[in-house]
């Protein structure tokens, strides 16, 4: 069973935007780590700057270093925010010991670009610790003082965020999941738009509309290739079908004065020879092959004009109904050993040319007796149906291949391979009838119905 398209674009562009957004949120969650502790830097130093006028350890700097401030992302960690300052008295310090071996273990300190302060990172029991202090202190109590917060409070401060976020996802993933189906859907939408565009410009391509170029409209530049190659086919289809139309146009007419002449021979060797010899018989049998051969060649250069625009009709307004009634009945004095009825409404005329609507009406009826079974029956039917002549024609029939409804049409296609040569079929008598209910501007359509019988409809308009 082969796979949908459809289906395949849509779920890999919905898995691939799944895909994107869980990749996203992990080097979004690394990221926001760094960022934090980015702004972390630039916050103590803001806080340094405007605090530096308040002695370390007073309520005042402690105010002001935990003062809210509506501009900070991060003014949450400000009560993480750890301070240290020489010369100050162990009760003003953080953790004094702590605080003296960061004091001792720094490293150089970098100043921050277009800033009044400086930082450093320095490691202490695996922990990472960040440092602020201002590059050019004006004389006050806190001038000298510094700010240090840990990797450890920063990533407690990010998880905090994280599960926040995550709390939501019972809200936010329904949605989310409901805005990655609606965008697959429009993506599979959009896609498969395009594919149907091309497959309607490739089904206007048929063997009656080779000369006319379909042109692809490549809305987009991956397209053109696509677009040029179905061209140059076209062209390559084109040529192939004219030299095929040449060769079945000029070999039947080449072949009709041999096959005249050689039907000509045959009949006065016939009248020549001894009347019910062996010579004579077998004369009689070729005679017959060459009666085939040229009913084949007539048959051949028929469907050529067809399929090359040359087949013209002389119409004129028939009598269906009597055409048809007129047939049935020799029918039914010819084939004794089939029943055949008719249901014909009088009256009908349409624009057609007779020869060739008589011709579709022998080929129909001659395939309906052909595929029959012994003591069988043939039903006919004409009507107007919505202002169209209908002529359906049904027949009892024996078993016949699954692939008659598709292939029928198809020339020298038989419904039934176990019948010998005696049947008189070529597998063209359709073909022609399709042919002639073209020049007609009908249809014909065929159908094996469960009751094991072969329906055959023929649809034209009254007048062209």
């Amino acid at each position: 069973m082969k796979r949908s398209l459809r289906l395949q674009v849509f779920l890999r562009l919905f898995f691939s935007a799944l895909l994107v957004i869980l990749v996203n949120r992990f080097i979004a969650q690394h990221l926001l780590t760094e960022q934090i502790a980015q702004q972390a830097r630039l916050d103590m130093g803001h806080h340094l700057s405007a605090c530096q006028q308040f002695p370390v350890g007073t309520t005042g700097f402690s105010d002001c270093i935990l003062k809210p401030d509506g501009v900070e992302l991060t003014r949450s960690l400000s009560v993480q925010y750890k301070v240290c300052a020489r010369g100050a008295t162990a009760s003003d310090e953080w953790q004094a010991e702590q605080c003296q071996r960061l004091l001792s273990n720094q490293t150089s300190w970098q100043r921050q670009q277009n800033a009044r302060f400086e930082y450093t990172h320095v490691d202490l029991d695996g922990t990472t610790w960040i440092g602020v202090k201002l590059s050019q202190p004006v004389n006050g109590s806190g001038s000298g003082s510094q700010l240090w917060i840990s990797s450890d409070d920063i990533d407690l401060f990010v998880q905090q965020l994280w599960d926040l976020r995550d709390n939501t996802l019972i809200y936010v993933v329904p949605a989310i999941l409901l805005l990655l189906v609606l965008m697959a859907l429009y993506m599979t939408r959009f896609v498969m738009g395009v594919l149907n565009q091309l497959k309607q410009s490739l089904s206007t391509v048929n063997i009656s509309n080779l000369d006319k170029r379909v042109k692809i409209i490549a809305h987009f530049n991956e397209l053109e290739a696509l677009a040029s190659v179905f061209e140059q086919m076209q062209i390559r289809m084109e040529k192939s079908f004219d030299q095929r139309q040449r060769f079945v146009s000029d070999a039947s007419h080449e072949l009709r004065t041999p096959l005249s002449i050689l039907r000509g021979t045959a009949r006065r060797l016939i009248d020549e020879s001894e009347s019910g010899s062996d010579t004579q018989m077998q004369l009689r049998s070729v005679a017959d092959e060459i009666e085939r051969l040229i009913d084949i060649v007539d048959r051949l250069l028929l469907l050529s004009r067809a399929d090359s625009g040359e087949l013209y009709g002389q119409m004129t307004l028939v009598d269906v109904s009597e055409l048809l009634r007129s047939y049935v009945f020799d029918l039914q004095a010819l084939e004794s050993g089939i029943d055949i009825q008719a249901r014909i409404e009088p009256g009908i005329y349409m624009q057609a040319d007779e020869t060739l609507l008589t011709q579709l009406l022998h080929n129909l009826f001659a395939n309906a007796l052909k595929y029959n079974i012994q003591d069988g029956w043939v039903r006919a039917k004409l009507a107007i149906r919505q202002g169209m002549l209908e002529l359906c024609i049904e027949n009892a029939t024996g078993p016949l291949r699954p692939e008659i409804e598709s292939q029928a049409f198809e020339r020298f296609f038989r419904g039934d391979t176990s019948r010998s040569r005696q049947t008189g079929g070529f597998g063209l008598g359709l073909s022609i009838c399709q042919a002639i209910a073209h020049l007609h501007e009908g249809k014909m359509d065929l159908k094996v119905t469960p009751e094991n019988t072969f329906l055959i409809r023929f649809v034209a308009p009254l007048s062209r």
